[in-house]
């Protein structure tokens, strides 16, 4: 991306099917029979619930997409209020 540090404060990048291509990706890891637990850690590095989240949704999507997968834990780091956001479905 070849961006200098005050780039990255400044310009949004969104990965708009996000959901899908996690999707897509955990569809072909967990395509096995036997269940296995496995731990996922979504935060760690930068917040998930970033301002731009409330216009792309892209976090809640990826999140939809782990809930449908059984034997999967989640946890999420943030200091946001949007994660206690209600449901506009």
């Amino acid at each position: 991306m070849e961006l200098d540090g005050g780039d990255f404060e400044r310009k949004i990048f969104v990965k708009k099917d996000a959901g899908a291509l996690l999707a897509h990706d955990v569809s072909h890891k967990y395509s096995f029979d036997a269940p296995k637990t496995e731990h996922i850690a979504i935060g760690t590095a930068t917040d998930p619930y970033q301002p731009a989240e409330r216009e792309y949704g892209v976090t809640r999507a990826c999140l939809e997409e782990l809930a449908k997968r059984e034997g999967l834990s989640i946890s999420i780091t943030t200091k946001s209020n949007q994660i206690v956001r209600t449901s506009t479905c």
